[in-house]
């Protein structure tokens, strides 16, 4: 996917401290722009408003972070939201812990809406970017504007085919989608496109500590993707989401890629 990828600009990615988010930080970088990492930054004065403003569950520290990349950087091409929470350790809905779906959606969902209303803003203000082709692939295609910017939001496979025992991150998941597609119509008119990267199960140090913890989950998890048991790897998403971000891309908006090998065309499992 990234073959043509050509990203000239700024990228801010929230939630870059390891698996994902991380990885995708590192492929911006490859690509050619400089990633704003507000978790996991050298630059000092990003890492500041970094520690005051880990909570994307507050509008104000969403805002405190658009605000420092700004005005250090001035301006924002590519935004990624990657940070999130799971609860595998949830209960049947009869038993919902409700403080615990409290903090599922907020962090997912209404952590998503925040983010999406300070960059839309943001970007709206700023000056076309200009894709100029300069590898001998991407030289067969035209000058042409990238926009004033492009979102990528992160939902999961479970939007599609929710588990069992899984309320709170289906619903915040499927969530990000619908605040996707929405976010997606009004900035189109100013040249910016919103879209999802689906993924399945992601072999991060999240998912690790999970399955430290509950042992016997590793191989339900595993059986149930075709291609051999094996979890996404991070490098996988990473990708798609700079494919989303980059000159391959300019026409696709509202909508989003799906990373699972496949598992949403199998049967969920009730037992």
């Amino acid at each position: 996917m990234s073959s043509l990828s050509n990203l000239e600009g700024v990228a801010l990615v929230t939630g870059a401290t390891s698996g994902i988010d991380r990885e995708t930080a590192f492929v911006f970088s490859e690509a050619g722009c400089r990633a704003v990492v507000f978790a996991d930054i050298n630059d000092k004065e990003v890492e500041v408003a970094a520690e005051e403003s880990k909570d994307i569950t507050s509008m104000s520290s969403v805002q405190k972070i658009f605000d420092t990349a700004v005005g250090k950087f001035g301006r924002i091409d590519y935004f990624v939201n990657l940070a999130g929470m799971t609860d595998f350790f949830a209960k049947p809905i009869t038993n919902l812990d409700l403080d615990l779906f409290g903090l599922v959606v907020d962090v997912n969902l209404r952590g998503t809406i925040h983010c999406l209303r300070a960059v839309s803003t943001t970007m709206k203000a700023q000056k076309l970017l200009i894709y100029n082709p300069s590898i001998p692939r991407a030289k067969r295609h035209p000058v042409r504007s990238l926009g004033r910017g492009s979102i990528v939001t992160l939902s999961s496979a479970n939007s599609i085919m929710p588990n069992p025992l899984n309320t709170s991150y289906f619903l915040a998941k499927y969530g990000v989608i619908g605040a996707t597609k929405v976010a997606a119509l009004d900035p189109a008119l100013h040249g910016i496109r919103v879209n999802a990267v689906l993924p399945g199960t992601v072999d991060t140090p999240m998912i690790q500590r999970i399955f430290d913890k509950l042992p016997a989950l590793r191989p339900l998890v595993e059986q149930r993707v075709p291609f051999g048991g094996r979890m996404v790897m991070h490098d996988e998403v990473a990708e798609a989401v700079t494919f989303l971000c980059g000159p391959s891309d300019t026409y696709m908006t509202g909508t989003g890629i799906l990373i699972d090998a496949g598992l949403t065309l199998m049967t969920a499992r009730l037992g």
